[in-house]
């Protein structure tokens, strides 16, 4: 949890952090054996050695969350994440508030 604390120094903006540990929360309630580690700039979510997301720090004030699912969510806010260049994740969403979080799904 040290990890997760240095993160917390790092977003300076109330409303950012409350919203990093809503997802935070969130990725990690998806599965009982999700293992997480931290970046510099993001959060990589495991599941043994299966990669299942990815949360990237943007700096233009949103999180921006790579997902490990094979078919695209009903919302039209995600999209394709090659951009992403990270293996096993095919769909992103930015989170700019918690209503972007309550579909959040992965494939396990």
């Amino acid at each position: 949890m040290e990890e997760i604390e240095q993160v917390f120094k790092k977003i300076k903006i109330d409303k950012d952090l409350t919203l990093f540990k809503l997802v935070h929360k969130t990725v990690c309630s998806l599965g009982k054996n999700i293992q997480f580690a931290i970046f510099p700039i993001y959060v990589r979510y495991t599941i043994k050695d299966k990669v299942v997301a990815i949360l990237y720090f943007n700096k233009k004030n949103f999180l921006d969350l790579g997902l490990n699912i094979h078919k695209n969510l009903t919302t039209k806010q995600f999209v394709n994440a090659d951009y992403m260049k990270y293996p096993g994740i095919t769909y992103s969403i930015k989170i700019n508030s918690k209503t972007d979080i309550k579909n959040i799904k992965i494939d396990k």
